[in-house]
């Protein structure tokens, strides 16, 4: 059960707010100044100092109760030396405490710290298509001076539910674990999570290939890494052609403003000095040494390591490049050969870049609540994502007839004249072709699921539902679909700073019409079977490309015996979404702090629903959606109230990763053939040609 008391008392902390005098804090927003450094989740002693403390937390809960830990952090945030460092170990205490979590909600970012959620440019300002301040000498978003292109998917990148994502996987997969400290049980602290590395490389592999779909969408190419194989040290440091302006983006930490830095276009990076210069990737050259080192490894299959050399794994991989404490360059704390050979390449970037020419503040890649807004940060993982892609090109092809021979379903599939494909047993429904009710059984029901499946079935099994209707024998109709429709809609966040004053500003974001998968299966075995279904989706003229697969969904389903079986499957139970689903509804009252966005910690971590689609084009843009079924004993799904969070891209809750195979299988590979023979060849493969279209983009 909730505690009202400390949560209010840790909303505060979290909101920076203090029993200050109201002038003090007036003046302190206005002059802006930065006179402590800030937290950065990029930086390892940072995180290292956050994770001590929330171990410290932690201990004082189990021993002297949450009400003590609560006065515990309160105490530590009056005297934090580093600005927001407190408040990330309260995050981190809220996220992996079983108490904790269950007692104290981690508030939406929007509604603990409004000012990180900004958009850089108010909606008139894109629509008349100016730059966010005025002064534009030099000019901050690109050389020349115009807007350029990319900013049409600023929606996107500046999303707060998707910076939010972003920013809790970090929480619920920390590079820093927690370590024991005194007077804590003898296996106290936290372990980095399973298949951390893993999931580290496929979370971010996922974000780009959703990025390219809107890329392409708006007849933008595709992710340019920011250096390929072999790495330069003059490529590292060429001018960067677009710049980034987070217009009035600031962390308020009780005492003062701190206002993200722009990095204007045309910007160098340069080798790190001060505080960073003993970083393992100071220098540029270092970098540079430490990319061509996992290239290296990856073509070879071995790390140049002592006693004796360690094949790479794709989980060790992420580790590695992250890079955390199950780093193979990694060998205790403190130790003077920690990351000598690998650096610590993914973070030290990410320092690169908050600060490009070694000024304060930092931009936004410091933080992992707003590092998504730049466009570097895609160009960025691009890079990291090539040397995970360099290794999975070494891996031999799946031999599916072997790694599935298990699976004796059938999903139909044809092909029309133009090469778009058809399937028959893939059907897609709008909300509003489903009826409210179904023989007095109400939407979202047991019974009423049972009887919407059951309308593809028996005598209609063989009836091609691409975009029709069907009547039920109740005399409701469902009405099917080849189309899915996203749309532009706007929403007001509250903001009220720290010396009372209050505004409001409105946003944009992407959403979608709620849709639903109606999926046949033919169970070709004499007796039961159950089957992974693993649901993708892939912009039509790029499916023979692996990177561009977008996972859906995944779920198990069992299936009696010679069973003719229709799966109602709402999108909203995605494996990849964050539970519950947040829809528009949840996000118009107060700061979308609705009941829906009540969950505890863990469950914060997803893929937000509105943007499960990717948009899309005004006249309907094609996508390919593949549905494939594999073995089934290698994902284990429990079924209890805690496991509600988003699987594919956090796991489960202090359990094991629940799919056993390869993240982003079939995919996570090249193919023996092409992907199009591949699905041709098996049963148990299918796809269909669908469109995508966005109902009212606003500019």
């Amino acid at each position: 059960m909730a505690d009202p008391n400390l949560q209010q008392k840790l909303d505060k902390i979290l909101s920076g707010q203090k029993q200050q005098n109201p002038l003090r804090m007036a003046e302190a927003r206005e002059a802006q100044s930065v006179g402590k450094p800030m937290f950065s989740a990029f930086v390892d002693q940072h995180v290292s100092q956050a994770s001590e403390l929330a171990q410290r937390f932690i201990v004082i809960a189990d021993e002297r109760g949450l009400p003590a830990a609560v006065d515990a952090i309160g105490e530590a945030f009056q005297t934090e030396s580093i600005a927001g460092l407190v408040q990330y170990a309260v995050k981190l205490f809220l996220t992996h405490h079983p108490e904790a979590r269950s007692k104290i909600k981690l508030k939406p970012l929007e509604s603990r710290q409004p000012n990180l959620v900004r958009p850089s440019r108010t909606l008139e300002q894109k629509r008349e298509n100016i730059a966010p301040t005025e002064s534009a000498t030099p000019p901050v978003r690109s050389v020349g001076g115009a807007i350029p292109p990319e900013d049409q998917l600023e929606f996107w990148r500046e999303d707060p539910l998707i910076n939010e994502h972003h920013e809790h996987w970090h929480l619920v997969y920390p590079t820093t674990p927690f370590p024991p400290v005194s007077g804590s049980k003898p296996d106290g602290g936290y372990t980095l999570g399973d298949r951390h590395g893993e999931l580290f490389a496929y979370m971010h592999e996922q974000m780009l290939a959703r990025y390219d779909a809107e890329r392409l969408a708006v007849d933008l190419p595709r992710v340019q890494p920011f250096d390929v194989n072999p790495l330069t040290v003059q490529k590292f440091t060429d001018q960067i052609p677009q710049g980034y302006d987070p217009g009035q983006l600031q962390l308020w930490d009780g005492e003062q403003w701190y206002q993200f830095r722009a990095r204007p276009a045309g910007a160098t990076l340069s080798d790190l000095t001060g505080d960073f210069a003993s970083r393992p990737g100071a220098k540029i050259a270092d970098q540079v040494g430490f990319g061509n080192g996992f290239f290296t490894a990856t073509t070879q299959n071995k790390y140049l390591l002592l006693n004796p050399p360690s094949p790479v794994t794709i989980d060790n991989l992420g580790n590695t490049v992250e890079a955390n404490r199950n780093s193979v360059d990694y060998y205790g704390n403190p130790d003077p050969k920690n990351f000598n050979l690998y650096g610590n390449i993914h973070n030290d970037g990410h320092i690169h870049f908050m600060l490009f020419d070694n000024q304060t503040p930092y931009g936004v890649m410091s933080g992992t609540a707003t590092a998504v807004r730049d466009p570097i940060f895609f160009r960025w993982h691009k890079l990291i994502d090539d040397i995970y892609y360099s290794y999975q090109q070494t891996l031999p092809p799946y031999d599916f007839s072997q790694e599935d021979s298990d699976v004796k379903v059938k999903l139909r599939k044809d092909s029309s004249p133009d090469g778009k494909a058809i399937s028959m047993d893939i059907i897609l429904s709008l909300d509003n072709g489903l009826p409210a009710a179904i023989a007095d059984h109400k939407f979202g029901t047991r019974a009423y699921n049972t009887a919407a499946a059951a309308a593809f079935g028996g005598d209609n099994w063989d009836t091609d539902f691409s975009s029709s209707t069907v009547t039920l024998p109740s005399g409701e109709m469902i009405a099917t679909t080849d189309e899915l429709l996203t749309e532009m809609l706007t929403r007001k966040i509250n903001l009220e700073s720290s010396d009372g004053h209050k505004e409001e500003f409105e946003i944009e974001y992407l959403s979608h019409e709620d849709f639903y998968y109606f999926i046949r299966l033919q169970n070709n075995l004499v007796q039961p079977q159950t089957v992974a279904v693993r649901v993708f989706l892939a912009p039509e003229n790029h499916i023979e490309d692996p990177r561009l697969w977008i996972e859906m969904d995944k779920f198990a389903y069992s299936l009696k015996a010679n069973e003719r079986a229709v799966i109602f499957r709402p999108a909203d139970q995605a494996s990849v979404v964050r539970k519950p689903a947040l829809k528009p509804d949840d996000l118009t009252d107060d700061d979308g702090a609705s009941a829906a966005r009540e969950a505890q910690p863990w469950c914060d971590c997803g893929w937000p629903y509105t943007m499960l689609l990717p948009r899309g084009t005004g006249e309907g843009m094609e996508f390919r959606l593949l549905v494939m079924c594999s073995s089934s004993y290698k994902l284990t799904l429990p079924d209890h109230p805690e496991c509600c969070t988003s699987i594919s891209y956090c796991g489960l809750q202090d359990l094991k990763y629940p799919d056993d195979t390869a993240m982003g299988y079939p995919f996570d590979r090249q193919f023996s053939q092409s992907i199009t023979k591949t699905v041709q060849q098996f049963d148990h493969w299918a796809w269909r040609t669908i469109k995508i279209r966005y109902k009212n983009l606003l500019s």
